[in-house]
């Protein structure tokens, strides 16, 4: 028998599949305001489970700064997720935009002072070859749609590994609470 943890990891991963298909099915939005909606619903549930469940302590800051860059940095990885998605096809968006664990090797480097073992270097080589070959500049125009939404998908991915280096020093069960309300901000 499955404990709650996996069923909820599964019914999650399933949501989060079809997130990609309902913003491009979404006509007369932008992503701006496709972002808006989603954050006022997203805050409204979490506010009534966070009152439902008694848990509104969750909802007290003990890192604002953290809070604040990790809030940013996921808000800005989503909106340019948004972005690329509007420009280019979800299988470039969702490939480009989940580089993020590149971006974390280097940052977690600079920041959190992490050794990089060889092997990630070769690892690291081979996925930035990866990504040309999805971008694949042979058939790019310099302004054309589909390098911009290859451009929004790699920067969203930038901020996403952004906003996992920044949430280090936060708690677990503040995390939810935390990075829906940071990104609102």
């Amino acid at each position: 028998m499955l404990n709650s943890g996996v069923v909820n990891l599964i019914f999650f991963s399933f949501l989060t599949g079809f997130g990609s298909l309902f913003v491009k099915l979404i006509h007369g939005l932008n992503s701006q305001q496709i972002l808006f909606y989603r954050a006022l619903f997203a805050s409204i549930f979490l506010i009534i489970v966070a009152i439902v469940s008694k848990k509104t302590y969750h909802l007290i800051l003990k890192h604002p700064i953290n809070t604040l860059i990790m809030g940013l940095t996921q808000g800005l990885s989503i909106f340019f997720y948004y972005l690329a998605l509007e420009r280019t096809t979800i299988a470039n968006s969702v490939l480009l935009v989940y580089t993020a664990p590149l971006f974390s090797v280097i940052l977690s480097s600079i920041f959190l002072h992490e050794k990089i073992e060889k092997k990630t270097y070769w690892a690291i080589l081979f996925s930035f070859i990866g990504i040309i070959i999805i971008i694949d500049p042979t058939k790019l125009q310099f302004n054309s749609l589909q390098l911009q939404g290859s451009l929004y998908a790699l920067i969203g991915g930038f901020f996403y590994s952004a906003m996992a280096i920044s949430s280090k020093s936060l708690t677990h069960k503040q995390l939810l609470y935390i990075v829906h309300f940071g990104s609102i901000l």
